[in-house]
């Protein structure tokens, strides 16, 4: 390892000139086709005559590792953009260690201004070659003077960084620390000093203190990053992301937040897994047009190492205790295994203090007529004292809120257990209509859901909401969850209660962990209950991602050929909807009827209008298709 320290002085022999070799000016945007090749930034077409920067410098450092000398080798250009000749700036280095294990170099570089004219904005430019030498500290990358081999986008560092408009005054002498990774047997490094002239440069002169939330390796994971790009005009116009590895795009744009603030939305689209990826940031201004400042940065992704699914269930007594007990002793059979599901249940027992919350563990035993599960402490934040009041929304969105807080997952499912009343049933008052869990509306589930989704912004939607409720799967409760839940599960009719068969229902969702997604979830529930309930029985669940798009154009066109139709079939009409038929019991007012059976019934009558009866037809399949 070389200790000492070595003084070497550079003879310059050239004065400022206007051009240089670039092969980074004129290049389309490049993607980058290969995480694991060598890095190539995206490039833009400028004219380099066109900016107020002029290379000063450009040569070779050469050096002899063994005893730490160092001689320079200069590059004469025969093209000025003005004459100072005779006034010259004078730099040093210090070569003040070398590590032969790791590659590492260190090295001081002083310049001085020897010119009667002051200079801005300074930049040694260190040329990236095939060779593989790397500036390891450089502060920024630019494409200007760029010479053949290695990256178009060369790294450099600037000087005089601490002065106002970091200007570089004449008769003054700044340094700055470089490192270089030098490969086996290189002892070559191409340089060049940028200054610009009259004024500070037209493009962003920094970009600084990048940050980056968290972003996990599942797809379309978000992270906020932000980062400072500091311009001496203060008029960037544009700042952009170069990671197609996570974004699947070429480029991404930033938003301005306020001050040098820009920040980004950042989406894993393409899954990305956990490691480091290198990435770009490039940023213009007004002024200078299409010439960018660069910054290479490293973008982390951290493996989720979550659980899977959180599934939170609030359970109404309402005189349903001995099954409710049966229940939590099938969710017992399987439990909340580790990293895969968290089953969640808050208990609201009837004309009682002692309402719970468990977190559902596997009993050894297997099913049996014991709770074995512990009672999770909430320290009223969701059970206050004296207990919980009957089907409030209050304590509802305050048990979900602090479920997804206190056992997170990558997926969540919400179970609202009580007696629905469905669409009208036992008032004429329009207040009554959707009534569920005793009272409580549907809306104002999903009013908390929402607050609770805008408030944990890394959650796009609930996998799904599962109501072990009476006679809700309408489509006006499909429409009123489809912003706030994948997929809503309900039935059209009486729901028999215990008639989830949780013990085999965990197991497959548990055995098929890494492919339950909210529709295979939901479809999981249906058929589950379906087999173990007596009959009649009815549930179905519905794809909120098809109501906007499939069963409301649908809908529309059906109400619009009614409309039509009533004035001349008004018999036919009122006959179908008054016709007996699988109504089911609580369907027999003429008030609340069901969908599918009423367009079924339509499209069957050939005496009406063919309009109507196609848009009854597509009625029903938009229904099936939700």
């Amino acid at each position: 390892m070389l200790k000492n320290t070595v003084s070497v002085t550079f003879v310059v022999l050239i004065a400022f000139f206007a051009i240089g070799c670039s092969s980074g000016g004129n290049n389309p945007v490049q993607p980058q086709s290969d995480p694991d090749s060598v890095f190539s930034f995206p490039e833009f077409p400028f004219d380099e005559n066109q900016s107020n920067h002029s290379p000063v410098v450009t040569g070779v450092f050469v050096f002899d590792l063994e005893t730490g000398q160092v001689e320079v080798q200069y590059i004469r250009r025969s093209e000025y953009r003005f004459e100072v000749s005779g006034y010259l700036p004078f730099p040093t280095v210090q070569l003040t260690n070398y590590d032969p294990l790791t590659g590492i170099l260190d090295v001081d570089v002083t310049i001085s201004n020897n010119q009667p004219l002051d200079g801005y904005d300074l930049r040694l430019i260190i040329y990236t070659t095939d060779n593989g030498v790397k500036l390891l500290n450089p502060d920024d990358w630019t494409p200007l003077w760029d010479i053949p081999g290695g990256s178009s986008i060369n790294p450099f560092k600037a000087y005089a960084k601490n002065e106002n408009q970091r200007i570089f005054q004449s008769q003054q002498s700044h340094s700055e620390h470089l490192q270089f990774y030098m490969p086996g047997g290189i002892d070559l490094v191409n340089f060049a000093i940028d200054a610009s002239y009259p004024g500070n440069c037209d493009e962003p002169y920094s970009i600084q203190n990048f940050s980056q939330e968290i972003l996990h390796d599942t797809l379309n994971s978000e992270a906020t990053v932000e980062v400072d790009i500091l311009d001496w005009q203060s008029d960037v116009d544009s700042v952009q992301l170069y990671c197609p590895t996570i974004t699947n795009e070429t480029l991404v744009d930033f938003t301005y937040l306020s001050g040098d603030k820009w920040r980004l939305n950042l989406i894993n689209a393409n899954a990305a897994p956990s490691g480091d990826y290198s990435a770009v940031i490039m940023a213009s201004s007004t002024n200078s047009g299409d010439l960018h400042l660069y910054e290479m940065i490293k973008i982390h992704v951290t493996e989720n190492t979550l659980t899977e699914w959180t599934v939170l269930i609030y359970i109404t007594e309402d005189d349903l205790g001995d099954r409710i007990q049966g229940d939590l002793n099938e969710m017992e059979v399987v439990g909340s295994p580790e990293g895969l599901l968290n089953v969640i249940v808050c208990w609201d027992k009837d004309a009682s203090t002692d309402d719970v919350i468990l977190k559902m563990e596997r009993d050894p035993e297997g099913y049996n007529d014991t709770i074995i599960s512990p009672v999770i402490d909430d320290e009223g934040e969701v059970i206050p004292p004296g207990g919980l009041p009957h089907a409030k929304i209050g304590p509802i969105e305050d048990f979900i809120r602090w479920g997804m807080r206190e056992f997170p997952a990558k997926k969540y499912g919400f179970i609202p257990f009580g007696h629905g009343n469905g669409p009208f049933r036992g008032s004429p008052d329009p207040e009554d209509f959707l009534v569920a869990f005793g009272g409580l509306q549907v809306w104002e589930l999903r009013d908390a859901m929402q607050r609770i989704l805008d408030d944990n912004p890394e959650v796009e939607k609930f996998e799904f909401v599962s109501m072990v409720s009476c006679l809700l799967s309408w489509i006006e409760t499909a429409y009123t969850f489809k912003d706030v839940s994948k997929t809503v599960i309900a039935s059209e009719w009486l729901m028999w209660a215990s008639s989830f068969e949780y013990a085999s229902l965990f197991s497959y969702v548990v055995d098929n962990i890494e492919t339950m997604d909210a529709n295979n979830f939901a479809a999981a529930f249906v058929t589950n209950y379906l087999e173990n309930s007596p009959d009649p029985a009815t549930l179905s669940a519905w794809d909120c991602s098809m109501i906007d798009t499939v069963a409301i154009p649908a809908l529309n066109d059906f109400s619009q050929e009614l409309i039509y139709a009533t004035p001349y079939y008004r018999s036919n009409i009122i006959s179908a909807r008054t016709a007996n038929g699988s109504w089911g019991a609580y369907c027999e007012d003429d008030r609340v009827k069901d969908l599918g059976l009423f367009a079924d019934y339509l499209s069957d009558d050939i005496e009406l209008p063919q309009s109507l009866r196609d848009s009854a037809d597509a009625m029903l399949s938009a229904i099936q298709d939700c």
